[in-house]
């Protein structure tokens, strides 16, 4: 099937037909909405907090839910491109000169700032109807990073949002082309344009400083997303596969003791909500609280397994770190997402107290299913009212996976099982550790490093004592440059600086216990950056545990 995508830059003077856009706000102690009417050009804030007046600034870059302790920083929001005082928390006002200059309100952000603190809510522009189609790229090279095309359907209007950084530090750019390519086109810059649509120029950022860009005013007629994204970085040409990013819709089947039932999410992309479902019967009022565990439910063995335990499935998941013993955490679910960690369902959204049955749809801020933070793979624990556990389940993925795992004999004994969508070498990859020492009398040890190497093991025998010699060096299939700065530049916040094979730095250096079958030997991490197919694939290759 032929197909084309044209492009058309285009600058929009005066109002723009009547349109209405919100942004839905829930952080940071205020929630509620600030609404946008093109037509009468009125900006009107319905808001919940205890601030006489409010602050509103509008930014250009969208917030991506769940991703980051402070979501509405400027490295996240982008620049201020209006602001303006809120009468009360109820307010309606003309803003004709915002809605002047702004030809696009999509995907803009809304900054609310507290009156008495520095604290700040924020929430993503949307149209009030409609859906947004989402393509993402991701290039690897010498500017690494994410590109992302966004388009509400039934419009031709789009925006391109990159967050995109150099991999080498002695290296000062600070802007490449992107163009839309229907082939891949690397190596030095040739004349052959006809095929190439040029996106714009978006600006670059440093490992240390990130640099997320937006253009506005491209129009893109219908496609389908099986194209390319083509960067010229200074004459040299690299091309990235441009994939339509797909709901994620995953599941966690309730069915022991009695009670059959589920927990369904699905979130449509990082900028946007996750909407989960909770279905359960024959509850008999013996649950209470509900939240997602760090680690999937294991296979049952023998009857008197206690798959709901603490060693089997850790505690709550919570990225953020939030100290649920301190006097700030929310005791009740009158507080916003953000408050509460990441996997405290019931803290959000109410107990299963006093239930027989219960169903029940819920939109949640802070849940996401999408990069580092997301929930897909790990488990949902559901409590009895004196807080033991009772029921389990894990969440599933939304699609068929792939599995590659790596399994360790001695001195240290277990496996490292890596995990992701069969058809989609770009999704996350979840890696799901289960490691102790051989010996119980071996002392425990922390923070070892751990990487893919390039080659898988060579050796006949276990026991030859140079058999990760074999492997040779770190998998590093781009050539990220590992000197100077790159142990202060490589982080879970700048994976695109690391070498694909390098864990330890994107997520964290690991301990070994030396007790099998405790929670301190398993560790899970969401990778956004390797695979387990393609150029990025760390099969069949090994994983190597330092000391």
């Amino acid at each position: 099937m032929s197909f084309s995508w044209s492009v058309l830059f285009v600058t929009v003077l005066g109002s723009v037909s009547s349109e209405l856009y919100t942004a839905r706000i829930n952080m940071a102690g205020i929630r509620g909405t600030v609404d946008f009417d093109t037509g009468s050009q009125e900006i009107s804030t319905n808001l919940t907090s205890d601030c006489a007046q409010v602050n509103v600034s509008i930014h250009e870059l969208p917030i991506m839910y769940g991703h980051s302790e402070s979501p509405c920083s400027p490295a996240n929001t982008g620049g201020e491109i209006y602001r303006f005082v809120g009468n009360g928390m109820h307010s309606s006002l003309n803003y004709s000169d915002f809605f002047k200059t702004e030809s696009s309100l999509s995907d803009l952000s809304v900054i609310i700032h507290h009156c008495q603190t520095d604290s700040r809510a924020c929430g993503t522009v949307t149209k009030k109807s409609g859906l947004t189609k989402t393509w993402q790229g991701k290039f690897f090279i010498s500017v690494a990073g994410e590109v992302y095309i966004r388009q509400n359907v039934n419009e031709t209007s789009s925006r391109i949002l990159t967050d995109l950084r150099v991999t080498n530090s002695s290296r000062h750019i600070q802007n490449v082309s992107l163009y839309l390519s229907q082939t891949c086109v690397e190596g030095a810059q040739d004349n052959a344009t006809s095929n190439r649509v040029l996106l714009g120029e978006f600006q670059v950022g440093t490992p240390l400083n990130a640099r997320r860009f937006r253009n506005d005013g491209v129009n893109l007629t219908t496609g389908t997303p099986e194209k390319f994204l083509v960067m010229n970085d200074n004459g040299t040409l690299h091309c990235a596969e441009l994939r339509q990013l797909e709901a994620k819709r995953v599941s966690a089947v309730i069915g022991m003791k009695g009670v059959k039932g589920y927990l369904n999410f699905s979130q449509i992309s990082p900028f946007d909500p996750t909407i989960f479902t909770i279905f359960l019967t024959h509850l008999n009022k013996l649950a209470k609280a509900y939240h997602v565990h760090n680690f999937p439910v294991p296979q049952q063995r023998t009857a008197k397994d206690m798959l709901c335990s603490n060693d089997n499935l850790g505690g709550h998941w919570n990225p953020f770190g939030l100290d649920t013993s301190s006097t700030s955490y929310p005791k009740f679910p009158n507080g916003t997402h953000d408050h509460y960690e990441v996997g405290d369902l019931s803290g959000r959204h109410g107990s299963l107290a006093d239930m027989n049955e219960f169903e029940k749809t819920f939109k949640d801020w802070n849940l996401p299913l999408f990069g580092t933070n997301s929930i897909v793979g790990r488990s949902v624990v559901i409590h009895h009212p004196n807080s033991s556990r009772w029921l389990c389940g894990s969440i599933g993925y939304p699609g068929e996976v792939k599995t590659a795992v790596a399994i360790f004999t001695s001195p240290v004994a277990g496996r490292i099982m890596f995990k992701q969508l069969a058809n989609n070498p770009y999704s996350d990859v979840t890696i799901f550790l289960e490691l102790s020492y051989v010996n119980s009398s071996a002392l425990v040890t922390d923070g070892h490093n751990w990487h893919v190497h390039e080659y898988p093991i060579s050796s006949e025998s276990d026991s030859d004592t140079s058999i990760c010699s074999t492997t040779m060096g770190h998998f590093n299939p781009f050539k990220v440059d590992v000197k100077n700065l790159y142990k202060t530049e490589c982080s879970p916040e700048s994976p695109f600086r690391c070498e694909i094979g390098d864990y330890a730095s994107k997520h964290k250096a690991i301990n070994l216990p030396n007790r099998t079958g405790t929670v301190n030997t398993k560790s899970f991490f969401t990778d956004t950056t390797s695979a387990l197919d393609g150029q990025r694939s760390i099969f069949p290759r090994s994983v190597v545990i330092h000391g």
